[in-house]
């Protein structure tokens, strides 16, 4: 680890004060491997001195965003050049220029930046699930290949928030408080409750969220929302597509998949070689073009991306060639087998 950005400077940080040139002497520091650990040694100890702290970069940004909206065009060059202090040097105008550029460049990336400070990650990889337990006792358990993001300095006084990429189950603690719980995705959907379970999907290609007890509220789309019972699942495909309201008859089939069982009910076989590659980190290739026509049905358990292209092959009475990172699904009649 490298320790050439002084302690000092990186608390400053933490409190908002350092300026645009240490910020990005911090980036450039923390893209050396090895530096993110002496970081977040630095981020604890700054925290244990600092336990009410609560950063609100984005409402930082959009206020100087509005400093800039607000100002006329050309009058902050000219108030520059005009009103300086006498015996005081000029920037020229190239200097401001680039000056205005790094500024902006910070804030773009500023969001980006944020989530790996303010947010802790936990992760799986292939063919894993993860259980965690968040300070209010709620549990969430991820499935394969998914991200949780959760507020490095606790939750805030209105609310409990997390992020969600790809797919979990929440058990969710009812505050005596009666604090909200929001499920947040990187685009325009989220989760708020205020202790119940449900399962969510929130991967690229669509969201759902299935509901087992209690009730939930859906936001999604620039301000609509849509309220869910018990054993109701909300779909949406696109991100600006209709949301589908759809009956499920076991809810807890939505979260098998914590025991490495599959449920399909007259699933297309592309949205079954998505799931498989959500789950076992491997591409699906459907050889042949009728291939989208063909329905998987069935409640099965798989450990290996082998054994679910097994049991595929022998429900649907087709030929799968397996590589490590493929499977090659093949009509009978059309098998290179043959």
């Amino acid at each position: 680890m490298d320790p050439s950005v002084p302690k000092n400077v990186l608390f400053d940080f933490f409190e908002g004060k350092a300026t645009s040139l240490q910020r990005k002497l911090i980036e450039d520091w923390l893209a050396v491997p090895g530096n993110d650990l002496l970081f977040f040694e630095w981020l604890n100890e700054w925290e244990s001195k600092h336990p009410q702290y609560v950063p609100n970069t984005e409402q930082a940004l959009a206020h100087f965003k509005r400093l800039l909206e607000d100002q006329p065009a050309g009058t902050a060059t000219a108030s520059i050049l005009r009103g300086a202090p006498k015996g005081r040097p000029r920037l020229p105008w190239k200097s401001w220029v680039q000056a205005a550029s790094i500024v902006l460049v910070l804030g773009l990336t500023g969001f980006f930046f944020q989530r790996s400070i303010f947010y802790k990650c936990f992760q799986t990889g292939n063919a894993s699930t993860r259980a965690v337990q968040l300070e209010d006792g709620t549990l969430v358990t991820l499935n394969s290949n998914s991200n949780l993001f959760v507020p490095r300095l606790g939750f805030g006084k209105s609310h409990r928030q997390v992020l969600l990429e790809g797919e979990a189950e929440f058990v969710v603690t009812h505050t005596d408080d009666h604090k909200r719980f929001i499920v947040k995705t990187d685009d325009d959907f989220e989760v708020e409750v205020l202790g119940t379970e449900f399962v969510m999907f929130a991967r690229q290609r669509g969201k759902k969220v299935t509901l087992r007890e209690g009730a939930v509220k859906v936001h999604y789309q620039d301000g609509k929302r849509l309220s869910l019972n018990p054993g109701e699942m909300i779909r949406l495909d696109a991100p600006n597509g209709k949301p589908q309201l759809l009956k499920v008859s076991d809810p807890k089939v939505q979260s098998a998949w914590k025991n490495h069982q599959f449920y399909f009910d007259d699933t297309p076989l592309p949205e079954v070689a998505e799931v498989i590659r959500d789950h076992f980190g491997v591409k699906v290739i459907l050889a042949d073009s009728n291939l989208r026509q063909r329905r998987l049905s069935g409640y099965f358990k798989a450990v290996t991306p082998q054994e679910i292209g097994q049991t595929i092959s022998t429900l649907l009475n087709i030929e799968i060639e397996q590589t490590d990172r493929e499977l090659i699904i093949h009509n009978q009649s059309s098998s290179k087998y043959e």
